[in-house]
């Protein structure tokens, strides 16, 4: 228990010099015993998920597209850091480490980082004495008749330099579970950081892909919307020729205007793609240009990691800003259970006073105070209890924050997973109708060169393969961008970014 500070008191009165000295001795040795005390749990990371696997008749081991290759799926491997050079694309490393430097959404995420790690120093600070100085001078009229002197009154000044020493025992461990809940505020900043870094990535990877699929898709509708022209200009002849009917060139028509009108849409898109690559670069639209990339320039990864779920808990940035969460939490439950208890703090100042600046630093007119302090709450309508049980609430619900967390991180790669298996196989089969289509326009142009079949015939073939390569294009950036959605679920190997 600490000493009575009335006691204390007396114990200066009598003895200003050996007694106070022992006296603040016992005050030390008490304040780091009872400093040993910390109350509120003590925090530890949840446990990780015991499975193996993603989904439930488990994760294939490879995502095979007849047509298209096989894409292998390595289980328990963690991805790279600079994962995005699978692509093999120089315009997506350009554009990478571009962002990486200008992206202002990241320096924002980094300056708020920078902010509470000065604040958790700034917190700190309640561990060390808090020292003061102050130096007042005053003029004074004084009449020493209020004390009954006879002699007349006075003008003076009066100048008074003092240092003033406060240390607060934090006896419960109030102060330092709020510094714990600062330093998670720090992992929950640094959180913050990771997963803007990592949105960033697969964001401008996205953007690159969707920039190359956009002007693949324009040149082949491009090129679809001259074969229809010609086949119109067909149809026209054969419809004034009697071969016809009227229909067939207004079903002509009407499929070139539809297909012209997709054009702007299309190109529309690729423009708001390289806004958003701007924008992700940290560049005005105005003063700058947007790469020249085609889809078919992307390299698919031939092989794509499959963290274990309990690795995933360490890597993935919403799951470890949830852990932050939940540590500052617990250790603000700490602050408040504190709180319900007496707070005990010591006190000293010593300095000197005189009537002349040049004498205050003389010795003659010191003084000098020690004491100490007991602040015990006796009654606040349950207001300390109640915002006890307030911490202990905001503790479970983040808690089952992180529990969620996890559950929708392990349903989201588990999706991913699924997604690349069966692009796979849509690559594939979009694969292989682009074959039989190319395989049909070589035989329909050999027949017209053999004279046994009709130019409108070679024309309808290539129309078809226009249209399959189109639907392949479609196909292959879902894949790319279903292969990046893999990469972000898993954290994308941030842990091994270079600072």
């Amino acid at each position: 228990m600490a000493p009575r500070p009335d006691r204390l008191r007396r114990g200066i009165r009598r003895s200003p010099g050996g007694r106070c000295s022992r006296t603040l001795a016992l005050l030390t040795l008490a304040a780091v015993a009872l400093s040993s005390c910390t109350l509120g749990p003590d925090f530890t990371q949840p446990a990780a998920p015991e499975t193996d696997r993603y989904n439930v008749n488990g994760d294939p081991a490879a995502a095979v597209g007849a047509g298209s290759g096989t894409q292998w799926i390595e289980a328990g491997k963690a991805p790279d850091a600079q994962w995005w050079r699978l692509y093999q694309s120089p315009e997506l490393d350009t554009a990478v480490a571009a962002a990486v430097t200008g992206n202002l959404t990241l320096q924002i995420a980094e300056a708020r980082l920078r902010q509470s790690k000065d604040a958790l120093q700034a917190g700190k600070g309640v561990f060390y004495p808090q020292v003061s100085g102050s130096l007042n001078q005053t003029r004074q009229n004084y009449n020493p008749a209020i004390v009954g002197a006879p002699s007349g009154a006075g003008v003076f000044n009066l100048t008074t330099l003092s240092a003033n020493v406060s240390y607060v025992l934090d006896v419960f461990g109030a102060n330092r579970r709020a510094v714990e809940s600062l330093g998670a505020q720090v992992d929950a900043q640094r959180a913050n950081v990771r997963a803007a870094y990592l949105i960033l990535t697969g964001n401008i990877t996205n953007t690159i892909v969707a920039i190359g699929a956009y002007s693949d898709l324009i040149d082949e509708i491009r090129a679809l919307v001259a074969l229809l022209r010609e086949q119109l200009a067909i149809d026209e002849k054969r419809y004034r020729a009697g071969l016809v009917n009227y229909s067939a060139v207004l079903a002509t028509r009407n499929a070139l205007a539809t297909l012209e009108a997709s054009l702007q849409p299309l190109r529309q898109q690729r423009t708001q793609a390289e806004h958003l690559l701007a924008t992700l670069e940290g560049k005005e639209t105005g003063t700058w240009s947007a790469p020249a990339v085609h889809l078919s320039s992307l390299a698919m990864p031939q092989s794509v990691p499959l963290s274990l779920p309990s690795q995933l808990v360490n890597q993935r940035p919403d799951i470890l800003l949830a852990e932050a969460n939940l540590h500052s939490a617990s250790a603000t439950v700490g602050v408040a259970t504190a709180a319900l208890l007496p707070s005990f703090n010591i006190t000293a100042n010593m300095g000197d006073i005189s009537t002349s600046m040049s004498n205050v630093f003389g010795g003659s007119g010191g003084i000098w105070g020690f004491g100490g302090s007991i602040l015990a709450p006796v009654f606040n309508g349950g207001t300390l209890t109640a915002q006890r049980q307030a911490a202990i609430d905001a503790f479970e619900a983040s808690g089952l924050t992180y529990r969620q967390t996890v559950i929708m991180a392990i349903a989201q790669v588990a999706d991913c997973v699924k997604a690349i298996e069966h692009d796979a196989l849509a690559v594939g089969a979009q694969t292989q109708a682009q074959a039989a289509a190319g395989q049909t326009l070589m035989l329909a142009q050999a027949n017209f060169s053999g004279g046994t079949a009709n130019y409108l015939t070679v024309l309808t073939a290539q129309i078809s393969l226009a249209q399959a390569n189109v639907n392949l294009i479609q196909a292959r950036a879902q894949y790319f961008q279903d292969t990046t959605a893999l990469f972000i679920a898993l954290g994308g190997g941030w842990w091994d970014r270079e600072p």
